[in-house]
């Protein structure tokens, strides 16, 4: 007899790839993962119950919430911004919650959803460290100190904003690159710029970092899509569905009303340009966002550039909101993506020239990301609670809740921005003083609809400045109103339409 063999088939590349990520479950990543999941829990808790207390604005994630709910609706015109859909910024990602929309999902879903995938980010920074050091727990670490950076957390305190769902996914398109895998690295590229025009900037940057480290031909499509992304929806996209301008081009003052424009004075007079750097106090910007890092990541300065677009337009702005990363974080949502690249490729740095150095610098910057966080953060249980988070023991609650129960589900409103995040899930809902008086409505050119549509007033008087309250008393006065409910310390007070009244028309002005 002929002995015989039989040839066993090899498993296929995705099967081996399966295995070796089932075996890299040990109990660093476990911790990772259950770290992920006890901060989602934590942090989003403290989230619902900021939004549940009439803790959540207008401006942002009121009209978030409104653009969701049109797009589900076959609509896109905002009465919160004056604007459509896409004459604000090019967030094709709202799409993706349209079904949810649909299904009675509203603010409290974003804010879950922005949650989570700004958690999941620790996980391609722990696989992204594991590329560069041996001790898995060193890494784990790593990633715990991604969570712990107060822009990290700022981001999901501040409610619902695109760039912040941009996070992760840049994150892990980093890792494809660098595990060679690209067309899961295109499909997160792409999925990344669904979000926010801005991303595109650093797309861009991502481009040439993977022509120098690792594919050229890939590198130049990656610089090209974000490029033209950037471009196509800055020049063509906002401005037309705008009517021509954008929400952002006042930031800049006399520096121009674009990107393109800006550069343009930057080229022909770089003193005005350096001029605004210096009076915005950069040192104070870059100081804030490293110290939580050590500023260990200033050792990778090539690293750091990817999110240079993104520095530059933050100090260029006259605002100071545009370089808070407390009050207002998701203008560092890209920057902290890059400083947490630029901190792995430092200490990565640290190990081939001191590697007995390496251990006693990510302990230490473990030590300032716990200290930061607790000291600087929204972290829920840090030094700064109370400025951050609401607490129980509101008298008003009542009231409030009261005062958004009393307004039809679906009729025409006015109310102070801490109402209408509640309020979203309708066709028409004015940040008060509009329409009667043009606050962050539209742009230049918008002008103001016809008041007579507004069916309630919902006001909480503790919020008006003098002019919201001269509008505000014009508008009773007209008698257009009639009286519907008053908290009984006064501040809060419900309006509903009398039939066929639009005196108070005469209370608009621009």
């Amino acid at each position: 007899m002929t002995a015989t063999t039989t040839d066993t088939a090899a498993p296929a590349p995705r099967v081996v790839d399966r295995i070796r990520a089932i075996r890299a479950i040990d109990a660093p990543a476990i911790t990772v993962l259950a770290g992920i999941v006890a901060w989602i829990a934590w942090m989003y808790l403290n989230v619902w119950r900021r939004h549940d207390r009439y803790g959540t604005f207008d401006n942002d994630l009121g009209f978030h919430s409104q653009y969701v709910w049109l797009l589900s609706h076959g609509k896109s015109f905002s009465s919160i911004l004056g604007l459509p859909v896409f004459g604000h910024n090019a967030t094709f990602g709202y799409f993706l919650f349209v079904p949810f929309a649909r299904l009675g999902a509203g603010p409290q879903f974003l804010d879950f959803a922005q949650t989570v995938a700004v958690a999941l980010g620790a996980w391609p920074v722990f696989r992204l460290a594991n590329r560069r050091f041996d001790s898995r727990w060193a890494c784990a670490t790593l990633a715990g100190i991604y969570l712990l950076h107060p822009v990290v957390i700022g981001n999901v305190w501040e409610t619902f904003h695109p760039e912040a769902m941009a996070m992760a996914p840049l994150l892990a398109a980093v890792l494809a690159a660098e595990e060679g895998k690209w067309r899961r690295y295109g499909v997160l590229v792409l999925f990344a710029m669904l979000w926010k025009t801005d991303v595109a900037l650093f797309v861009m940057m991502l481009g040439l970092r993977v022509r120098r480290r690792h594919d050229l031909r890939r590198g130049v499509y990656t610089f090209a899509a974000g490029a033209v992304w950037f471009t196509a929806c800055v020049s063509l996209l906002i401005p037309h569905y705008s009517g021509g301008g954008t929400v952002f081009g006042p930031l800049y003052g006399d520096l121009g009303d674009t990107p393109f424009e800006v550069a343009q004075t930057g080229l022909a007079h770089p003193t005005q340009v350096a001029d605004r750097i210096v009076d915005n106090k950069p040192h104070r910007y870059f100081r804030d966002l490293l110290v939580p890092y050590g500023f260990v990541p200033v050792l990778a300065p090539g690293t750091l550039a990817l999110s240079a677009p993104q520095f530059a337009i933050n100090m260029l702005a006259l605002p100071t909101f545009t370089r808070d990363p407390f009050d207002n974080p998701h203008y560092q949502a890209l920057p902290v993506v890059a400083l947490t690249l630029a901190l792995l490729d430092a200490l990565a740095r640290i190990r081939k020239r001191w590697p007995a150095k390496l251990d006693v610098a990510i302990s230490a910057v473990a030590v300032l990301a716990i200290t930061f966080a607790i000291a600087w953060s929204a972290i829920p249980n840090g030094y700064r609670r109370g400025h951050f988070w609401n607490e129980d023991g509101d008298v008003l609650r009542p009231d409030k809740d009261a005062t958004i129960a009393l307004v039809g589900p679906d009729d025409p409103v006015s109310a102070t921005y801490l109402f209408v995040p509640h309020l979203t899930r309708r066709d028409f809902v004015y940040s008060f003083p509009n329409p009667w008086m043009k606050v962050f409505y539209g742009v230049e050119k918008t002008e103001l609809p016809d008041p007579a549509r507004v069916q309630w007033l919902a006001v909480d008087t503790t919020l008006l400045n003098d002019d919201f309250t001269a509008v505000y008393e014009c508008i009773i006065e007209s008698g257009a109103f009639q009286f519907r409910r008053q908290s009984d310390d006064r501040t809060i007070e419900v309006w509903e339409r009398r039939p066929g009244r639009t005196e108070d028309r005469a209370c608009q002005r621009e």
